[in-house]
């Protein structure tokens, strides 16, 4: 008896695995931004990054500002310890972009340990541009 109520069940789990779609179009891809320069100063970190890959969307440039502010926090975060400073990131789509100033992406500010009961980032401006 237990081998007949085995088979269906093996066969109705098998059809709902196999209806199981991906629900993402194509394969998550890493993504090499270049951190051109950085400049950390007592109260300040400003950093200049380029993002070599033609974006498609605005959320595309505003999930890779993000993951770029988390990074540079985290490489900086001794360096700052406990006391309060300001992280200002510029965002460029070519290194030509950058030679020549033109900050074609926008900008990032945060207070980094604002206070004693805002450590670590907190989003201060959010100057992103984007134009396809």
């Amino acid at each position: 008896m237990r081998k007949l109520l085995l088979i269906p069940l093996l066969l109705m789990s098998s059809f709902i695995l196999f209806g199981c779609n991906n629900i993402y179009e194509g394969d998550p891809t890493d993504l090499d931004i270049l951190l051109m320069d950085e400049i950390v100063t007592e109260g300040s970190i400003e950093a200049y990054i380029v993002i070599p890959i033609t974006l498609e969307s605005e959320d595309e440039l505003i999930e890779i500002a993000y993951s770029a502010a988390s990074l540079i926090y985290e490489r900086n975060f001794n360096k700052v310890g406990q006391s309060h400073a300001v992280l200002t990131i510029y965002f460029y789509s070519s290194e030509a972009s950058f030679d020549n100033k033109q900050n074609d992406y926008g900008y990032l500010t945060y207070d980094i340990n604002l206070n004693e009961d805002n450590f670590g980032l907190k989003l201060q401006e959010n100057e992103l541009t984007f134009t396809k």
